[in-house]
Parts: structure tokens; C-alpha cells; sequence
């Protein structure tokens, strides 16, 4: 007879393969409405306001205009796909961040078809709780193209697999190629997500010993997307000097840490239980799942790939781009799932643990999440304190942090934004705080956004006597070094300081 464990796994394997669509449904219309919670209670940050203001723009055209004009430094496919959203919803922050949260349930949906596809509906349940524990979750809602490009990766192994095994080939092929050529467009790392694609298909070639000359001409039209583009890539690649983030092996072993960070208390539950169910029940009382499909092997090397994808990004960070962050590894989210997956259907023990804790985790976190984004009030106080200094006196109020000043003054009333600065100069700002990203993308957005982003030396010619609202930017050290005189006054527990350059300090 089988043990209590093995009764209650091969019961939860029966009820979760007869009712999968329904679990499957529930699960992502919870993260949809989690997702549009936050969506609709968080203020739009630093980087979805570059997104939001290029996005609004009157046409397509516009917004291509706008991006060849340096008002931001990605390609225009998610602009355009937030225009059409905002054209059909209106101008709100849920209309705007509605393609990532979309862009994020296709991605949960097709990496359960992906890991059901092999191991059955609780591999898939699983491989979706896994994502949901992930850094991909708190980007569900984010307004910049980083859910649209874990959708690209996911659904290019879909569609890889539908034309390796003949299902409706034709078409995976054209969307494959669809893929391909957009993701040039949509985030220039885009493509190198989609390379785990390309590794699969060399995996594969390297077993029938034979070309794919359909699947080579699909990997050929990432090139045609490249005219589009390449007006932007010299703008971009001017940030590499001064990028916000360090280029090291330390920053990029960091991005496993940060994508997972909030799944570390799950995956130790999980060790906790597994360890558990290793003592209480023999070996051989319950047996592993069967695989429904046995040629996993390509996507194993897919999946591998994406786990190495923090350090395909540094390299390309460090030969070109000087962009290194965790959010750009986004698919390294869907290798660890795939992964997971797989491992608990060779193990009936750890899918057991895993189905006790990873949904109870992820459910947890998602709802966490919301209620700290129905609790955020940071920018809100940001704004009033900033209404607060600029009601209080003549003088132009200069804000030192790029952050601070695009969200403040985006939700300012417009009395209050133009009394507002932000100085730019990116030599002073690269040799005080070793990074220049936010001086030169400030100054560009400027052209089409309602706020006032302007050189110093024009500012100061105009403007000799100001007030910082100071957070610890480059502005203050280049008022000493220019030996201004200056006065300090406190809001709460804001330092606010008069500078006067016409008046050399005694």
C-alpha cells in the first residue's frame, strides 16, 4: 500500500490534470487583479515616466521622432504598444502599464503550456509558482518593456517547439520570424534573450545532424529589424561611459539574488519539507511523475543559457553597451522555471514539497505587494514637499536627484512644476558621482515633457541666486567648488539651501 504521502501526491496530481484549465484560470486572473491593484495605486517611477511621455506622443511617427530625437534611449515597439493602449483606455496609470501586466499572464500561461506539455499540470503549477516568486512579478506591472521581452523568450520556445514537432508549422515558423525581427525593436538585449532559442535549435541540429533551413530563416529576421533601429544605437551606446550601475562579476552574480530575492524564504521552506518527507517516507513508496514528452533535451539547453544570461549581459555591457542590471536578465526567470519543473517530476518527494510551499509563498508575496503599493505614499509626500518649498519663496527651486524631480514634478500642479529645475552637466555630475545617465536622458525628455531640465552654465547665467532642495546630488559640490555663498534652512528634515554664485563665500 501506498504511504499517506504518496496517497496525498498521486491526489493531488489526479485533481490538478482533471481541473487544470480552471486552477490555471484562477491563478492568473489573482495576479491579473493583484497586478492592476498596484498598477492603478502606485505613481508612475523615474524610468516609467521616460516610457509614459514618449508614449503619449500624437502618432507613431511622433514617438519614433521623439526617441530619434533623444527623448529616450530604448527602441519604439513598447512605445507604440502603450500608445495603442492608452488611445483605447485613456491616459491613466493602469492604461499605460496594461501591456506588462498582459505581456506577464501570457508569460505565466505559456510556461505552464511548456512544462505540462512534458510533465503534466502540477510540473506546470509549479514552474508558474516559480515566476510568480520572482523579480518578474514586481516587474508584472512596470511601464518599461521588460515583461514584453520574458514574453518574446517564452513564447519563441513555444513556437520553436510547435515547428520542431510539425504542429501547424507554417505559422510557429512566421511567428517565430515575427519574434525575431520585433525583438530588435522592442529592447536591444531582446534579442540576445531569444538566443536561447537559437541554442535549442543547435542542440538539436547537433542531434539530427541536419539544418533547418525554415528555422534559420526565422533566426535571419532579428537582421531586418536592424534599419529601424540603428538610429537609436548611437545614442545608447553613449551611455556607456557613465551607466548608473557597476560593470563587475560581483554586480552580475547580484542579479540571481535580486530576481529571487523574495522566493529565498520559499525555496527554504521548500529544502525544509523536502528534508522531512526524505526521513518520514521510504524510498519507494510513491514514483516520479512520467514525462508526457520525452525530448526535452534542446530545451534543457535553452533553459541553460537563460540561467548564464546575467553574464551574457555583462559581456555585452562590458564590450558595448555599460548597461548591467537584473531587470535585463528578466528570462533568467523562465530558465529557473523550466528547471524547477523538471526537477520535481523527477522527484515525487520535492514535487510534493513544492506543492506545499511555492503556491503558498507566491500567493503571499503577490498579495503583499498589493498592499504595499495601496499603503505607498512616497511620492505623494515627495510632491507636497516640494508644493511646500516652492510656495514659500521667489527664488527657483533646483531638485539634485533625477528621481525626486521627474515624479515630483509629474504630479505637481503646473504652478508649482514650473518653478522647478533640474541642472545638467554631464561632466560635472560624471566627475562627483562617477555616473552621467540622468543628465543626458533628462535633457532630452525635456523636449517633449512638461518640465524644465536645462544646462547649468544657461541656468545659473539666468539664475544666479537659487534654492537646492538638496538629497545628496553633484549640484552642492560644484556650488563649493565654485565658492558660492550659501544659506541652509531645513523642511522637516529636508535641507534647503539659498546658493548664490554671484556672491563668493567669505
Amino acid at each position: 500500500m501506498k504511504s499517506t504521502a504518496g496517497a496525498l501526491l498521486g491526489h493531488f496530481d489526479d485533481h490538478l490534470q482533471a481541473r487544470w484549465r480552471v486552477y490555471l484560470l484562477l491563478v492568473c486572473a489573482l495576479a491579473a487583479v493583484l497586478s492592476g491593484l498596484t498598477a492603478v495605486s502606485r505613481p508612475l517611477q523615474h524610468d516609467e515616466l521616460f516610457t509614459y511621455y514618449v508614449a503619449r506622443q500624437d502618432s507613431f511617427s511622433a514617438i519614433y521622432s521623439a526617441l530619434v530625437n533623444r527623448a529616450d534611449d530604448h527602441p519604439p515597439l513598447d512605445y507604440w504598444i502603450r500608445h495603442a493602449s492608452m488611445a483605447v483606455f485613456g491616459p491613466g496609470e493602469l492604461a499605460f502599464r496594461l501591456p506588462s501586466i498582459a505581456a506577464f499572464i501570457a508569460s505565466l500561461l505559456g510556461l505552464f503550456v511548456l512544462a505540462q506539455r512534458f510533465w503534466g499540470a502540477t510540473s506546470g503549477f509549479i514552474a508558474v509558482g516559480v515566476a510568480l516568486l520572482s523579480q518578474a512579478n514586481s516587474m508584472s506591472y512596470f511601464g518599461r518593456a521588460y515583461s514584453l521581452i520574458l514574453l518574446w523568450a517564452i513564447a519563441g520556445l513555444l513556437l520553436w517547439r510547435m515547428a520542431t514537432d510539425g504542429w501547424r508549422r507554417r505559422w510557429a515558423l512566421a511567428g517565430l520570424g515575427g519574434l525575431f525581427l520585433t525583438s530588435t525593436w522592442l529592447h536591444f538585449y531582446a534579442p540576445f534573450h531569444l538566443a536561447a532559442i537559437v541554442m535549442a535549435e543547435i542542440a538539436r541540429v547537433w542531434k539530427r545532424r541536419a539544418l533547418d533551413r525554415g528555422m534559420l530563416a526565422a533566426f535571419f529576421c532579428s537582421v531586418l529589424g536592424l534599419p529601424l533601429v540603428s538610429p537609436l544605437l548611437a545614442y545608447a551606446k553613449t551611455f556607456a561611459r557613465g551607466f548608473w550601475t557597476p560593470v563587475n562579476l560581483q554586480a552580475t552574480l547580484d542579479i540571481y539574488g535580486a530576481m529571487f530575492v523574495f522566493g529565498v524564504p520559499a525555496f527554504f521552506a521548500l529544502l525544509m519539507v523536502w528534508a522531512l518527507l526524505q526521513w518520514a517516507v521510504p524510498a519507494g513508496e510513491f514514483a516520479p511523475a512520467g514525462a508526457k514528452h520525452q525530448d526535452f533535451g534542446p530545451e534543457l539547453v535553452a533553459c541553460g543559457y537563460l540561467l548564464l544570461l546575467p553574464f551574457v549581459i555583462f559581456i555585452l555591457a562590458k564590450v558595448a553597451t555599460g548597461a548591467l542590471h537584473s531587470k535585463y536578465a528578466i528570462s533568467l526567470t523562465a530558465g529557473a522555471a523550466l528547471l524547477m519543473a523538471f526537477a520535481v517530476s523527477r522527484s515525487a518527494r520535492l514535487r510534493l514539497a513544492a506543492l506545499c510551499t511555492i503556491p503558498v509563498f507566491a500567493l503571499g508575496i503577490m498579495g503583499m505587494k498589493a498592499v504595499a503599493a495601496l499603503r505607498s505614499g512616497h511620492i505623494a509626500a515627495m510632491t507636497s514637499a516640494l508644493t511646500a518649498v516652492a510656495q514659500s519663496t521667489d527664488l527657483p527651486v533646483v531638485v539634485d536627484t533625477p528621481q525626486s524631480f521627474l515624479e515630483g514634478a509629474h504630479y505637481a500642479e503646473a504652478a508649482v512644476r514650473s518653478r522647478l529645475f533640474y541642472l545638467v552637466d554631464p561632466a560635472a555630475a560624471l566627475r562627483v558621482q562617477t555616473e552621467d545617465t540622468d543628465q543626458k536622458a533628462m535633457l532630452g525628455l525635456a523636449r517633449i515633457a512638461p518640465f524644465q531640465a536645462v544646462p547649468l552654465a544657461q541656468f545659473v547665467r539666468e539664475h544666479p541666486r537659487f534654492l537646492l532642495f538638496y538629497e545628496g546630488g553633484w549640484v552642492l559640490h560644484w556650488a563649493v567648488e565654485h565658492h558660492a555663498a550659501m544659506q541652509v534652512a531645513y523642511c522637516g528634515r529636508m535641507p534647503l539651501i539659498t546658493i548664490d554664485v554671484s556672491a563668493p563665500a567669505r
